[in-house]
């Protein structure tokens, strides 16, 4: 611990002598047969910051708080004191009272790389990520052997999407403390935001093996263990940090994921329940005053299915609204409500954010499967089960009518996700590049017809040679545009989007380029699915292989298109 100033004690003997005296009657609550003994004002200060440090490192915050709220009392700019009362306010998760109180330290000793330091963490758990970037980096100027600086500067990296960054600050943290368990654990996770799996399984072991049973880490190797596809070995990874925090909500929730990727559903779909408490989907909750339907019959209640996540998981889901039986209204996102007015089985599909009917019971749709059919069973997955509007199907056969030889549209990537990093790691691995499909350039007799939305767009303008893409995608302004123009294509080729679920459910034949960790839904070691009988997937072989998809896509999509009746082919631009 730094010396203390106590030259203001010297100069205001009152202060000194309340000091002394709360030093008395704390030391007193402490062991009653102690003896009051005299003291200078400041061994009387340094007594109370040990005594409230003492209480701190055994975990005794409240007796804690005490000792440091006392020096305040009397000497409210006592650095080490707001500091520490800072720490400990950041521990019982009171973060804007410990920025604030750290902030203070601070600014009556602004060289202290441990101020810095904690204010960072403070920070960094309060959302403010770029501030706690700038406080790490600070820290480490004036300590340049602070291996937690560098660790927690890893880690706030990480949050902010930059994986790159965070291995190597996760690094340096190591070189300076090989044994620093934490490190290793952040740089798992950042090898795992990177793609790189193996190294990540190494780095989790590693870290497990200086600290065994951290629930932390077993979640993190279980969730790579099921992107390597190891689902049995991930799912003993979660019962271990089950074991130490048989509550955790992450836990629980990717338990179920990998769960349903091994075909376990009937256990995966009861997990899955958790997904209402973690911190992505608990703020947008739909808190009715109706209960939660529990699978009985409905009777002559009304039940509202609101859909809850993206757009793929409401094409994909909407099914099973059609299969329940009974007065049944669906509320939808509104950019699929046209498409979806028509579903069977149902009264009304509503667009999300319009007026709701008066309802009896609700679920959120991606609880149906649970419910309804929670192993699904191909034979009841016949498709189409979602159609395009008859007269806009019509409209886009006369547009395409001039593509010649086999019509396939082309989605490359998915949307995305800056603000939501782990989200954006997952859309970098199942995205491609234009660029990556070169491949299918050699094919001919094919017309390639651009399905891709956003701003993986703007790579037709550098498209590979030979590559000739048309692109309508400015007059799709919903899915029922998409739909139409889907409905008129002999197949989609699309990476794991909204695009493959919609072509699937319209019952046009897709076949999906697949990442080497798929998203659960998708199962594992196998080219099919239970939900979409006219779905192939192309599969990496190993993480990052979209050069061995593109070659295998290729080679299908000429011994198909050598299969096709040929059609006229005229020059067709976008309206």
């Amino acid at each position: 611990m730094n010396a203390l100033s106590v030259q203001r004690l010297r100069d205001e003997p009152p202060l000194a002598e309340e000091l002394a005296g709360s030093l008395s009657d704390l030391m007193t609550q402490a062991r009653p047969q102690a003896k009051a003994t005299a003291m200078t004002p400041e061994g009387a200060c340094e007594a109370l910051l040990r005594l409230g440090a003492f209480h701190h490192r055994e975990g005794r915050l409240p007796q804690a708080e005490l000792f440091y709220s006392t020096i305040l009392r009397v000497r409210p700019d006592h650095a080490d004191s707001l500091h520490f009362l800072g720490v400990l306010k950041y521990q019982l998760g009171h973060h804007p009272e410990a920025i604030e109180l750290i902030a203070q330290a601070l600014r009556l000793d602004p060289d202290r790389s441990d101020y810095i330091l904690n204010l960072g963490n403070a920070l960094q758990r309060s959302g403010r990520l770029k501030e706690a970037e700038t406080c790490y980096r600070a820290s480490i100027k004036l300590a340049p052997d602070g291996a937690m600086a560098l660790n927690n500067l890893g880690a706030t990296l990480r949050d902010m999407g930059r994986a790159e960054a965070a291995e190597d600050s996760c690094r340096a943290a190591l070189r300076l403390r090989p044994d620093y368990a934490d490190a290793l654990n952040n740089l798992g996770t950042a090898l795992a935001d990177l793609g790189r799996f193996q190294e990540s399984v190494d780095s989790y072991r590693a870290s497990l093996r200086l600290e065994p049973g951290r629930a932390e880490v077993h979640n993190n190797l279980g969730n790579v263990l099921t992107h390597l596809g190891e689902l049995d070995g991930a799912i003993a990874e979660y019962a271990a940090a089950l074991e130490v925090m048989p509550q955790s909500v992450e836990v629980h929730h990717n338990r179920a994921m990998t769960l349903l990727r091994a075909g376990r559903f009937e256990e995966g779909w009861a997990e899955y329940e958790w997904r209402w408490r973690s911190r992505q989907l608990a703020p947008v909750r739909r808190n009715f005053a109706q209960p939660q339907w529990d699978g009985e019959p409905l009777g002559d209640r009304l039940l509202l299915v609101h859909a809850e996540q993206g757009f793929g998981d409401t094409l994909q889901f909407c099914r099973y609204a059609s299969r329940i039986g009974g007065r049944v209204v669906v509320e939808v996102q509104p950019e699929l409500a046209r498409l979806l007015q028509n579903l069977d089985g149902v009264e009304a599909v509503i667009p999300r954010g319009h007026p709701l009917p008066k309802f009896d019971v609700h679920c959120p749709m991606m609880s149906l499967p649970g419910l309804v059919e929670p192993t699904p069973d191909p034979a009841n997955h016949a498709a189409p089960y979602i159609r395009a509007e008859p007269s806009q199907v019509e409209v886009w056969r006369a547009r395409l009518a001039p593509l010649r030889g086999l019509r396939v549209g082309l989605v490359w990537a998915g949307g995305n996700r800056p603000e939501q990093p782990t989200l954006e790691a997952v859309n970098r691995r199942r995205s491609m590049t234009l660029s990556m499909l070169a491949p299918l350039a050699q094919v001919s007799g094919v017309s390639f017809v651009s399905l891709q939305k956003g701003a993986p767009a703007i790579e037709l303008e550098t498209a590979p040679e030979g590559l000739n893409v048309h692109d309508f995608t400015a007059d799709l302004n919903d899915f029922g545009d998409t739909a139409a123009l889907v409905a008129n294509l002999d197949l989609v080729i699309s990476v794991d989007t909204a695009v493959a679920h919609l072509s699937a459910a319209l019952g046009r034949p897709v076949w999906m380029a697949n990442r080497f960790d798929s998203c659960w839904r998708w199962l594992t070691d196998r080219k099919s699915s239970p939900w979409y009988p006219t779905l192939t997937q192309f599969c990496q072989p190993e993480p990052g292989d979209w050069d061995s998809v593109a070659i295998d896509l290729a080679t299908a999509l000429q011994e198909t298109a050598d299969l096709f009746d040929d059609r006229p082919m005229v020059t067709v631009r976008a309206a």
